[in-house]
């Protein structure tokens, strides 16, 4: 390898790992509209109510759907059964 082919690709490298530090950061979402929606409209809602918002995977991606938000209130969790 010559001298400058490995000088670039040391600073390809770098680039690429200082990006991955940036990734996790970009990636998260920001729900503090929601949680202040749900707040205002606790009464309309009720005491026991749950909220769970999906992510659905691409097809590219290969993956399947993500939970990425859930909020439980009161006593009704996620697991409880109950009639539609």
């Amino acid at each position: 390898m010559t001298p400058k082919m490995r000088d670039d690709c040391l600073k390809c490298s770098l680039f690429i790992i200082v990006l991955l530090f940036f990734q996790p950061v970009f990636s998260q979402y920001n729900f503090s509209a929601l949680d202040s929606k749900l707040e205002e409209k606790k009464q309309l809602l009720g005491k026991d109510f749950v909220v769970l918002i999906w992510s659905k995977g691409t097809p590219s991606e290969k993956k399947d759907d993500t939970l990425i938000y859930k909020k439980e209130v009161g006593e009704y969790k996620s697991k409880t059964v109950a009639p539609i």
